[in-house]
Formats: C-alpha cells, sequence, structure tokens
C-alpha cells in the first residue's frame, strides 16, 4: 500500500501540501511522481480510475499497483489539511 502525489513542475500547491506533510512528519510515506516528466510516473497515472485534472493530485494504490476506491484527493488547499493527513494516516495504519 503506497500514497502517491501526482504533481507537476512549479506546483505552488504542491510544494505546501508537501510542507504540511514534511511538518507533520509524514513527509517520508508520500511518494512523489511527476506524470510529464517520467515514464514510471505516466504509466501509473495511466492506472487511475479518472484522470488526473489538478494538481497536487494523492492517490492511494494497493500492493498491486490498483487505485483504492474512495482513497483519493484531487488538488490541495490548507483548508484540506485533514483530508490530505488522513490519507496517510491509512496508508500508515494498512503497513503496519
Amino acid at each position: 500500500m503506497k500514497l502517491v502525489k501526482f504533481e507537476n513542475v512549479g506546483c505552488v500547491k504542491c510544494k505546501q501540501a508537501q510542507m504540511l506533510l514534511n511538518e507533520t512528519g509524514y513527509g517520508d510515506l508520500v511518494e512523489t511522481k511527476m506524470p510529464f516528466h517520467d515514464e514510471e510516473s505516466a504509466i501509473l497515472a495511466g492506472k487511475l480510475k479518472k484522470p488526473l485534472t489538478s494538481f497536487p493530485t494523492f492517490v492511494v494504490f494497493d500492493d498491486e499497483g490498483n487505485e483504492v476506491e474512495g482513497m483519493r484527493m484531487d488538488s490541495y488547499d490548507p483548508s484540506r489539511s485533514e483530508e490530505l493527513l488522513a490519507l496517510v494516516d491509512f496508508v500508515k495504519k494498512m503497513r503496519n
């Protein structure tokens, strides 16, 4: 089980989200992918149930690389911090 953050170069909200994750000690639990900049990220993005429409997008994947239903957050702003931390906490609990 892993949480992936899809982002793009120069994305301010992506940096804000990463700062929150780092400040809460969750930064190492999130894998960052840039689908427009490397093939591996593009392939993973191609497995999503719906396409990326905003950045950052956070998606939980199971151990087989499939998107976990209902475990996705499109876009980010500070008002959604608790929602983001809940996703990370879910992944952390599933790993233990």
